[in-house]
């Protein structure tokens, strides 16, 4: 019966991920509603040829600069709003057929937002720059891609921070006990009895101490976690 001890005194640690697909919509696991995009450059505006394709959430579709005359860069800014206590995140983007993973500088974390720069030039051959803000107002440059010219699609994934708790701190490790089939629940519980009783050659009335020890761990964890749901 060693289980129910490690359960209610071990300290274990619990890390998530949370994608977030779109700045101005909120996600289940966290991701805030508060971020905004802005595709204007200077006073020329929008120079992107279908701007709309680059937050559709479809990794498939994809932009580019409209070139023309007189040839500006088509910009892209996206502000994402960071969630309480979020210290580490990464930009995901994709241009071309090149996915790429940027994690995130921590001089980028600028109180509660996060401001980020996609700039594709009006240079045939292509060139896609990808930068965010510093707090101290100057911005770190991500990557410089060459002979890229189409943009499809970006988002953030957010790392919460690692929760440490003791045992019975931790509603998860109730849940997930008490989600379990009853039947694998008796099962595993069968097994730990009669490895017991094997062990130390118990009669039957150590057996039936046994079963009461495992029927009341049973009850406190069910209990444990309808409080801590």
């Amino acid at each position: 019966m060693l289980i129910l001890p490690i359960l209610l005194f071990a300290s274990i640690g619990f890390s998530t991920q949370c994608y977030q697909e779109t700045a101005n919509v909120s996600t289940t696991c966290g991701g805030l509603d508060s971020g905004k995009y802005d595709f204007s450059t200077w006073v020329y505006g929008d120079k992107w040829v279908n701007s709309s394709a680059l937050i559709d959430g479809n990794w498939t579709t994809n932009s580019q600069n409209k070139m023309g005359s007189p040839v500006y860069d088509a910009q892209f800014h996206v502000n994402y709003t960071t969630p309480n206590g979020i210290t580490s995140a990464i930009w995901m983007v994709k241009s071309g057929s090149n996915y790429s993973n940027f994690t995130i500088p921590s001089s980028c974390f600028n109180g509660t937002t996060i401001r980020f720069h996609l700039v594709a030039n009006g240079d045939p051959f292509g060139q896609i720059s990808y930068a965010c803000d510093n707090n101290n107002g100057s911005s770190s440059t991500l990557l410089i891609e060459t002979n890229a010219t189409q943009f499809y699609e970006e988002a953030m994934l957010w790392n919460f921070p690692t929760i440490q708790c003791q045992g019975w701190e931790c509603p998860s490790i109730a849940k997930s006990l008490v989600g379990m089939s009853p039947i694998i629940l008796g099962l595993a519980f069968l097994v730990v009895l009669v490895g017991l009783a094997m062990a130390k050659g118990y009669d039957m009335e150590g057996m039936v101490s046994l079963f009461a020890i495992a029927l009341i761990a049973l009850i406190f964890i069910t209990i444990l976690a309808g409080v801590l749901s």
